[in-house]
Formats: C-alpha cells, structure tokens, sequence
C-alpha cells in the first residue's frame, strides 16, 4: 500500500463526516425566530409533542420534525358571496385579525395542521357571516347593521373551539345586487 493511502483514506472520511454533518446540521440544529414557536414531531415518539418549543435554539434528533408557527397578530382578507333570505347574491368583503393560542399549538398543529389558515380560520368565519347574513333580506341588511355585528362574537366562540383568538371581524363592504 503507497504512503499516501492513509491519507486519502482519512481525507476521505473527513470529507464524508462533513458532508453528512453539513446535510443533517439543519435537522439537528433548528432556530425558532422572534414571535414564533415551535411544535416538534417526533418520529419515533408518539408524533406531535404537547412541548412548545419557544424563541432560540434548539437540538433535536435529526428524525424529528420541527414545525414553526407566526404568533403574532395575523391579517387575513376574504371575498365571497352570501345568499340573503330571499334568494338574492350579496357580495362580502370582510378582513379578520387573529393570533394562535401560545399553550395549544401543537393542539391545533394535531387537528389542522400548518395551513389552519386557509382550512379553519377564513372558512369559519365565512360560514357564520353567512348564516348571519343569510337570515335578512337584501333590502334590510343596512338596517340591520347591530344584528350583523354579532357576527364577530360567533365567530370568535367558534375559533376558540379551535385554539385560535379572533381579535376582530370587519365586514369592509357589502354590495346588494342592483334593484329594479
């Protein structure tokens, strides 16, 4: 065997410890940043952990998954259309502002998963403006602007359930079909 062989042999594992320290560093190694928390799946035990991970750095097992979760107040707009009691199309434009439940997380994480968004929070809240709105009709709607306001506290009991604060419901603007 040449004199050089063990040095390639050495280079050759140091160059193989660093690739596969390089490749699984950032499942080792994970960062959760200012006004996120981490919720950690574990692979090998029992899934979704009931620890939420908090700001800063930490180690996890490199077969784990950390998923990251935005606590801060979040925004959120929607459009879409309501059938009012006598059969007429109200086009609704409504703006909701809502932040996660910090302790439950990984709750929410086991139910609905990191698109909670587009799976829980809008179609909730659309649902109950429609019911809401769907009880008057086209003409009485503007008059009925104290009624419609209790959309936001059935919205936001409905959230909760779900481990998420509605911290406000705006209905921005409500367009009646043009009337003859």
């Amino acid at each position: 065997m040449p004199p050089y062989a063990h040095k390639l042999t050495a280079l050759f594992i140091f160059f193989l410890v660093l690739f596969f320290g390089n490749s699984l560093f950032n499942n080792i190694l994970i960062n959760v940043y200012p006004g996120e928390i981490g919720v950690l799946w574990k692979r090998f035990d029992n899934g979704t952990d009931s620890r939420v991970y908090g700001e800063g750095l930490h180690v996890i097992n490199p077969f784990n998954v950390m998923y990251k979760y935005d606590i801060r107040i979040q925004q959120r707009e929607t459009s879409f259309s309501v059938l009012s009691n006598n059969g007429l199309d109200i086009e609704i434009e409504a703006s909701m502002r809502f932040n996660l439940i910090r302790d439950q997380v990984y709750l929410l994480h086991k139910t609905f998963g990191p698109d909670y968004t587009e799976l829980l929070v809008v179609p909730e809240t659309q649902a109950v403006i429609r019911r809401v709105i769907g009880e008057y009709e086209a003409q009485a709607i503007y008059s009925a602007q104290g009624e419609i306001q209790k959309v936001s506290l059935s919205a936001t009991s409905e959230l909760l359930k779900a481990y998420i604060q509605l911290d406000d419901l705006i209905i921005n603007d409500i367009r009646l079909p043009k009337f003859k």
